[in-house]
């Protein structure tokens, strides 16, 4: 309860009507002689650098400081083109936050501007569209069928097909059952990284019980 004293964030996971994302609550931004909270404020200029999106909140019944028109003016002149995200959270105690715009620099960057009441869930559902919508900006697709979420999640795919098919042509190599049930294995270890743990013994036995081999 005491400005200037956050030092690290706090971090954790939160879905944006279904966008996974890793949310930062950072330290407050702001000029001070303060050599100790100088810190957390560059912890937090530091960790905006590999953002994907800013949130930048502001209590509405304050109005916007001379140190938040002086952040969010560094934050929009920078030249990673990181979207910004203006909330003016308290908006049930001040519904005439709208007035304080005037005082906030816009340029393409300042993604949109949303008034929020933490205490009483007010403009969350608008936050959490403009939010979704700066993710997913020009990731637009008409593609109906479901995609991989992620580069090691193409790749299992793509080693769990590979051991399939050797397991088809393993035969025409003279190779034994065990090497066509290894690669049957794999393919199931692959798969399972992204679909969670696996036995193969489902599997396997279901494959036997259509064929006549040892097991």
């Amino acid at each position: 309860d005491i400005h200037g004293t956050t030092r690290d964030w706090i971090e954790s996971w939160i879905s944006f009507d279904g966008v996974p994302a890793r949310l930062f609550d950072t330290a407050g931004l702001r000029e001070t002689e303060d050599t100790v909270e100088q810190i957390g404020v560059e912890r937090t200029l530091e960790l905006t650098e590999d953002a994907d999106l800013i949130l930048y909140l502001i209590d509405s019944t304050k109005g916007p400081s001379q140190d938040d028109v002086h952040m969010i003016t560094k934050l929009l002149q920078n030249t990673s083109n990181i979207p910004v995200i203006l909330a003016w959270n308290k908006i049930d105690l001040t519904p005439e936050y709208t007035k304080y715009s005037v005082l906030i620099p816009h340029n393409e960057k300042l993604f949109g501007i949303v008034g929020i009441s933490a205490k009483k869930g007010l403009g969350v559902s608008d936050l959490t569209s403009q939010v979704k919508k700066a993710l997913t900006i020009g990731l637009q697709t008409d593609r109906n069928q479901t995609g991989l979420g992620s580069e090691r999640q193409k790749k299992a795919v793509e080693e769990a097909l590979d051991s399939i098919n050797h397991s088809l042509i393993a035969p025409q190599m003279d190779l034994p059952m065990d090497a066509v049930i290894q690669d049957i294995e794999d393919a199931i270890s692959f798969l399972g990284e992204i679909t969670g743990e696996v036995s193969p013994d489902d599997i396997l036995g279901n494959i036997f019980s259509r064929f006549c081999v040892g097991k």
